[in-house]
């Protein structure tokens, strides 16, 4: 019998906010993720770690014009890892800022093994 393909990684993890020109700031400032790519008003694509986190505006992406539609609405989750006490300092006063929240903050230690 042979044994089923093992995944070994996410090599991209999407989301899709209202803004992504506006959302740009929140990520690079404030988590520092390298900024590969960029375009006004549809998208801008982090590196992390070995993958991509493109940040989507559904509306650009449902239309399909450069690839097949794709897209999501409404709330959606996914979490990132950084180890304690490296993330920039003035996360707090930049969420206040822009009043975008960044909802909560778990130590997940040990929990994914």
């Amino acid at each position: 019998m042979v044994e089923p393909t093992r995944i070994e990684a996410i090599v991209e993890t999407a989301v899709y906010v209202d803004d992504p020109d506006a959302d740009e700031a929140s990520y690079r400032d404030v988590l520092g993720p390298e900024m590969m790519s960029r375009e006004a008003g549809r998208h801008v694509f982090f590196r992390v770690g070995d993958g991509v986190l493109p940040v989507f505006a559904p509306d650009s992406t449902l239309k399909g014009d450069t690839f097949p539609p794709h897209g999501a609405r409404g709330p959606g989750h996914f979490a990132l890892g950084a180890r304690a006490g490296r993330l920039r300092p003035g996360r707090r006063r930049h969420r206040r800022r822009q009043e975008r929240p960044y909802r909560d903050r778990k130590s997940w230690q040990g929990y994914f093994q």
